[in-house]
């Protein structure tokens, strides 16, 4: 263990060495070849939690998926993040030809601002229609920001909160991971993306932060309460169907001002065999 340290331990040294002859940031470098627990708050999670003012973490996650339910579960207790698992919507109920509310049991959960007819949609798309996952991720998180506008009314409290999807992979230290970030952040922010895929940045914000002009990707991301909320409803929440992410890609870099890390992404999905999309297309559930 010793020699396979001093190893590591060498070969840092040449790099930093190598880099001060080509006048590399050393930024760069801790970013790119160190540990990701260098960049991380030396206050516990519990402490970083409470001087993020973080509201609460939501997992969006099928009922009937209990395996992801119990793979987030055992990520989770370790971050020591306040999470609720919150009842994602089964757009695959949307495939049958019985549209009845008690099939579609779920209407029942919709906030009274929700502009999408579920039962006209279950009624008319049919069976060789591809896309009711995407309709029940859409909608799984426009219910999300509806909750995060009326629990800030009922408690007159509102702060940042987190979302994940039920197949993102957790660091044990977000929440160390977290504080620095959010002490980058501008006072105008609405999201900081966790993980994302295909992004590109034009604006370094910060040593570690810049803002996104474009991403694919939802399973990760921290929003500024109320404020951002509202913004995503007034987006998201159309008649028509919406891609939860597609439907930001126009008006990122301009009225949304979302972040990311300059570097690799803190939060990856994990795409195993082991997993059953929930949004690619399958045959109905009966």
């Amino acid at each position: 263990m010793k020699a396979a340290s001093l190893k590591s331990l060498k070969a840092i040294l040449i790099v930093l060495c190598g880099a001060c002859a080509m006048a590399i940031p050393l930024s760069f470098l801790l970013m790119h070849f160190l540990p990701r627990q260098l960049y991380q708050s030396s206050f516990s999670p519990e402490a970083c939690i409470n001087n993020m003012n973080l509201l609460r973490a939501y997992v969006i996650s099928l009922e009937r998926r209990t395996d992801r339910r119990r793979y987030m579960a055992s990520q989770l207790k370790y971050t020591k993040l306040p999470y609720e698992f919150f009842p994602g919507i089964d757009g695959k109920l949307l495939n049958s030809s019985d549209c009845t509310n008690e099939r579609l049991s779920f209407l029942s959960r919709m906030h009274p601002r929700t502009k999408f007819n579920f039962t006209e949609a279950c009624k008319s798309l049919g069976p060789y229609f591809t896309k009711y996952g995407t309709i029940g991720c859409w909608q799984s998180h426009l219910q999300i920001y509806f909750d995060i506008v009326e629990r800030a009314k009922k408690t007159g409290v509102d702060g940042p909160v987190l979302i994940f999807e039920d197949d993102a992979k957790l660091p044990s230290n977000i929440a160390q991971v977290l504080l620095p970030l959010m002490s980058q952040l501008p006072e105008n922010w609405d999201g900081l993306f966790l993980g994302r895929h295909r992004h590109n940045c034009s604006v370094k914000v910060s040593q570690d932060l810049c803002r996104l002009d474009f991403f694919w990707g939802a399973h990760a991301y921290l929003l500024n309460g109320v404020k951002a909320a509202e913004k995503l409803i007034n987006i998201s929440n159309t008649e028509m169907m919406q891609t939860a992410d597609v439907v930001w890609l126009s008006y990122t870099g301009g009225y949304l001002n979302f972040y990311t890390t300059k570097g690799r992404p803190i939060v990856v999905q994990d795409n195993s065999i082991r997993w059953e999309s929930d949004i690619a297309p399958k045959k109905a559930i009966s």
